[in-house]
Formats: structure tokens, sequence, C-alpha cells
């Protein structure tokens, strides 16, 4: 139903009263058409910024290992530096 039909039929509610209409069963579809929609567009969304979270996660334990082994290393060459 479009939205454009729905109007057509609230006009119908208010020249005929809602008894005589289907205005109830077309609003119930109008609306869970919308609610389908909505929901639909915000588990994607929802799916998108999970992926942009685990991706980010998997940046950050990668620079702590690095910074990590940095560390380890210029502890060594100290390490080296004082034996000599």
């Amino acid at each position: 139903m479009t939205i454009f039909k729905h109007s057509q039929e609230i006009g119908r509610v208010r020249a005929v009263g809602s008894n005589n209409t289907d205005i109830i069963p077309i609003s119930e579809t109008f609306f869970f058409g919308i609610c389908d929609d909505a929901t639909g567009l915000a588990e994607a969304y929802s799916q998108r910024q999970g992926n942009l979270a685990f991706r980010s996660g998997e940046v950050h334990h990668r620079d702590i290992v690095v910074l990590m082994l940095l560390i380890g290393y210029q502890r060594c060459f100290r390490r080296c530096a004082r034996l000599r």
C-alpha cells in the first residue's frame, strides 16, 4: 500500500466514517510495512557498526603487539649498550 492510497482511505474515513471503510487493516498493513523496513535498516546499520568495531579492535591489538615488541627491543639494546 502506498502513502497515496492510504491518504485516499483517510479521506474516505472523513467522508463516511471509519466503520464503513477498511482503514484499520490498511493502516495495520501500512504501519507494519514501515516497521519491517525500519527494522531491516537498523539491522544493516548495526551489522556495519559491529564490523567496523571488530576491525578497529584488530588494529588496536596489532598496534599493542607492535609497541610491546618495540619496547622489548629497546630494552635489549639498552642492556647490550651497558654491557659494552
